[in-house]
């Protein structure tokens, strides 16, 4: 997962867009399945050993060629089960929230629907 820095604000998904519209050809072009959201990215491979050797591939080539930071606290290889993409995971055939986005749903339903609430 890549993710940028130093871009907050209104502008930075579709700064992220932009500046990354490169790195999907490129993934498209080696016969990657893939998924991006701005600047949060899955890419899809079959081993564990796939998964650490497209890593170091694409953090070189965001490096060099599109001349962007990734942050290696936040980019990992990992099987789908220990994966997090946008607030949910892949457990066998199902899709599952995260529990931070769990957590985060219930709190803004009590928000809106409080008992005060007519």
């Amino acid at each position: 997962m890549f993710r940028s820095r130093g871009t907050e604000g209104p502008l930075s998904p579709l700064l992220a867009n932009i500046l990354l519209h490169q790195l999907d050809i490129e993934l498209e072009k080696r016969g990657h399945r893939f998924a991006r959201y701005a600047d949060d990215m899955v890419i899809l491979v079959k081993s564990q050993r796939a998964a650490q050797r497209v890593m170091d591939s694409i953090t070189r080539y965001l490096e060099t060629t599109l001349k962007l930071k990734v942050n290696l606290a936040k980019s990992k290889a990992a099987t789908m089960s220990e994966c997090a993409f946008l607030g949910f995971t892949i457990k066998g055939k199902k899709i599952r929230w995260t529990d931070k986005a769990l957590a985060d749903f219930k709190h803004r339903i009590k928000e809106l629907t409080g008992r005060s609430w007519g």
